[in-house]
C-alpha cells in the first residue's frame, strides 16, 4: 500500500459485553453460502471504491481482497455475513478468529454505496464482534486508513480503543502493479 497511509488500529474488549444494532425492515441478514465467495469480494471492493480515502488504491484492494476472502471463505475458524436486500447482497463483513495480518476483520464492513447510511455498516459490526465473542476471544481487532468511512462512522462505537500511527503492511504480493 502507499507510504502516505496512516494505519488507525481498533480495537473492542470483548468479554461480558453486548454488541447490538437494530436492521431496518426490508434487510435480512444470513451468513455466506458456498459459491459466494466472488461476490463477497466484489462487493467489498465496490465499497472501498465509494470511499475517497481508498480510491487510489483500489487495485491493491481488489487483490487483497479477492485473496482473502478466497483463503478464508468456509474456513472453520472464519465467517462471512452478508446483509440481503430484495435477495441481493447489499453488504458483507468476513471475520477471523485469528489471521496473518492480526486483525480479525478480513474485509472490513463493506457497504454498496446505495445502502450506506441504513445502520448497516454498525449492524454488521455488532453481529462480528459477537461471534468473535462467542468464540472467546477477549479482544477483536482491525486496521483501516485514517479519514476513512469507516474510522470517521462505524469503528468508534461499542467501546473500541483507537490507536493512531501503528504499522501494518501487506505482503509483498499483494502490492506489486
Amino acid at each position: 500500500m502507499s507510504g502516505d497511509v496512516v494505519w488507525v488500529k481498533y480495537v473492542w474488549p470483548l468479554q461480558g459485553k453486548r454488541f447490538e444494532s437494530p436492521l431496518l425492515e426490508g434487510y435480512e441478514v444470513r451468513t455466506g453460502r458456498d459459491g459466494e465467495a466472488e461476490v463477497f469480494a466484489n462487493v467489498s471492493v465496490e465499497a472501498y471504491g465509494s470511499d475517497p480515502t481508498w480510491q487510489p488504491m483500489i487495485q491493491s484492494i481488489r487483490r487483497r481482497m479477492t485473496d482473502r476472502v478466497t483463503d478464508t471463505f468456509g474456513q472453520a475458524n472464519s465467517a462471512y455475513f452478508c446483509i440481503t436486500r430484495d435477495d441481493r447482497i447489499v453488504a458483507v463483513s468476513g471475520i477471523a478468529e485469528e489471521h496473518w495480518t492480526d486483525q480479525n476483520f478480513l474485509t472490513g464492513l463493506c457497504v454498496l454505496p446505495d445502502h450506506q447510511r441504513q445502520g448497516l455498516g454498525l449492524f454488521l459490526l455488532a453481529a462480528s464482534l459477537s461471534w468473535l465473542r462467542d468464540r472467546g476471544l477477549a479482544n477483536a481487532q482491525v486496521f483501516t486508513e485514517q479519514g476513512s468511512i469507516a474510522d470517521a462512522r462505524v469503528y468508534p462505537h461499542f467501546g473500541s480503543e483507537r490507536i493512531v500511527g501503528v504499522d501494518y503492511v501487506d505482503p509483498p504480493k499483494l502490492d506489486a502493479e
